[in-house]
């Protein structure tokens, strides 16, 4: 194991003492991006975003949105995270027609299928203040972004300079004791892990 992560360029600290074990553990992978979409951009065209002014290329959609007359709002990164601004059934409509549109989308190279989840889905507890929807698009390979105006929601590259890579679903784990065999442990049984092998 220790082989594999110097042919990967890490090697453990100097003055390991003798007798002590590593783990190394990655709680997502890594995966090249396919593309970058402006979320917020698709959102105005659909109608559910309002700007208060016509926004400049690549502005940040804090910056530009009008809360009053718009009904969602997303923030970006490796998923995106949709902000519905309605309450009641007009919430629940909103909700529903976001996921029917965001499930599959028309990319430049062709139709993606998106997962489009509520937070109390994912999790056990939904706690602080937790988005309306939650989008994986493309199994990650396609990055959300929240900055807006450009002239499609498509763009070239990356809006805050070059990045080509992305998460993935699959971590990665080493250890120098154990089953290293073992290929389907979860990220939230690394503590089991632990205290079946210390």
């Amino acid at each position: 194991m220790l082989r594999a992560c110097g042919r990967a360029g890490w090697a453990p600290p100097e003055g390991l003492p003798g007798g002590k074990e590593v783990l190394v553990v990655s709680d997502h992978g890594n995966q090249a991006q396919r593309g970058v979409l402006a979320l917020n951009q698709l959102l105005a065209e659909w109608g559910f975003l309002r700007f208060k002014r016509e926004p400049s290329r690549g502005v940040d959609v804090d910056d530009v949105v009008d809360w009053g007359r718009s009904l969602a709002v997303a923030w970006g990164g490796y998923y995106a995270r949709i902000f519905v601004n309605a309450g009641g059934e007009e919430a629940v409509d909103v909700k529903r027609e976001l996921r029917r549109r965001l499930s599959v989308l028309k990319a430049p190279w062709g139709h993606i299928r998106n997962a489009v989840f509520e937070p109390a889905e994912l999790y056990r507890a939904v706690r602080g203040d937790a988005p309306d929807l939650m989008v994986y698009f493309d199994s990650l390979r396609v990055r959300p972004v929240q900055t807006v105006g450009y002239e499609s929601p498509w763009l070239e590259g990356n809006d805050r300079g070059p990045d080509d890579s992305l998460h993935s679903f699959n971590g990665f784990y080493a250890a120098t004791w154990g089953d290293v065999r073992r290929k389907d442990l979860h990220a939230l049984d690394v503590a089991g892990f632990l205290e079946r092998v210390l």
